[in-house]
């Protein structure tokens, strides 16, 4: 007697999308490994680079100034600030007034600011060094040395000021490949998520949206996202993070998605979400 066979069950479109993901981007999805690799990001300059590498805490202030503003500008502060200062250390730094690190990220005229908020980056700024002299001896390899695990790192960058859930997912992240940290449990370390990583997230349906609406305001979304990432990729939900964001930054952007420009998920994605938006408000 010939018994029916079962057939095997379709995956679903959320797990589609993800293999479609890790099959485009498998260098930035996989755990992060140990190594030293330079900081090469598109158009950044060399001089810059050579300084966060070899610069811990210079790295840890360029989260800081990581807010509204272009990256490859933004983390050109750190440097900045030294020069201006003619240092970038953090006793001297929790010493130094609000108000003369204000005007030195804002620059003398003509000069131009490190910041689009020198006020609000100052106050990080002398917080964050106050932080690091307190609890870490001034030194931010003590944040994670011996490896306490990413979460422990994680949730100690979240105590500095202005180190939001996005930069602090982030920066655990970036630690094996810049600095060579051996870090383990990537399994507690969440995606970073901002208005790009929401939009990605929401178009593709891996995250559902309310029934008519079709505009949304990031903070909405970031519960979702986190929750999404787990259950999709449980061993490093942070691995979705360069992925989203890129395609967000490259063919799902805000106006108008450019799905036929080449994004990795055009045979996967439905197409009845392009128009869907996600704004900081």
């Amino acid at each position: 007697m010939n018994l029916p066979q079962s057939r095997p069950a379709r995956p679903s479109r959320s797990a589609i999308i993800l293999d479609t993901i890790l099959g485009s981007y498998p260098e930035r999805t996989s755990i992060p490994r140990a190594g030293q690799r330079r900081i090469t990001w598109n158009g950044f300059p060399e001089e810059h680079s050579r300084f966060l590498e070899r610069t811990p805490h210079a790295f840890l202030m360029g989260l800081l100034f990581d807010r509204m503003m272009v990256a490859e500008k933004a983390w050109q502060g750190p440097l900045g600030l030294a020069k201006r200062l003619g240092h970038l250390d953090p006793y001297r730094l929790a010493r130094t007034s609000e108000a003369d690190l204000e005007s030195a990220i804002r620059g003398r005229p003509g000069q131009g600011a490190l910041q689009r908020f020198p006020l609000q980056t100052a106050r990080s700024i002398k917080a964050c060094a106050q932080t690091l002299v307190d609890s870490y001896r001034g030194d931010a390899t003590n944040i994670w040395a011996k490896d306490p695990g990413a979460r422990v790192v994680r949730d100690r960058l979240l105590e500095f000021r202005g180190i939001s859930q996005k930069l602090a997912n982030m920066m655990t992240c970036m630690l094996p490949s810049i600095y060579g940290v051996p870090l383990s449990g990537w399994s507690d370390i969440d995606i970073a998520v901002d208005r790009h990583v929401c939009r990605v997230f929401l178009r593709t349906g891996l995250i559902d949206g309310t029934p008519g609406r079709t505009r949304y305001p990031a903070a909405s979304l970031v519960d979702a996202v986190i929750r999404s990432a787990r259950r999709l990729h449980p061993s490093f939900p942070g691995a979705l993070d360069g992925p989203a964001f890129d395609i967000g930054q490259t063919w799902c952007r805000s106006g108008g998605a450019a799905c036929r420009e080449g994004c990795p998920l055009i045979g996967v994605c439905p197409r009845d979400r392009t128009h869907w938006e996600v704004g900081t408000t």
